[in-house]
């Protein structure tokens, strides 16, 4: 049986405090598109995945040899 998900009402200065930082919101992003595991935007892929070293919040695909970020 699925659970329903009741939505919550929040005022502009509790989504201000909440997403305070570009990392909390990038954080909420990927969680909310890929539930924890990046998925490549080029071809689907979900496995050979890794974070580029030099770029925060970039991802490497391995097997199309492309950059991607949740945005």
């Amino acid at each position: 049986m699925a659970r329903k998900r009741i939505a919550q009402t929040i005022t502009i200065k509790q989504l201000l405090r909440y997403f305070s930082t570009e990392e909390v919101c990038i954080e909420w992003l990927e969680q909310a598109q890929w539930n924890g595991a990046p998925t490549c935007p080029h071809c689907g892929g979900r496995d050979s995945i890794s974070p580029v070293q030099s770029k925060r919040f970039t991802y490497w695909h391995k097997d199309c040899r492309k950059q991607f970020t949740v945005k």
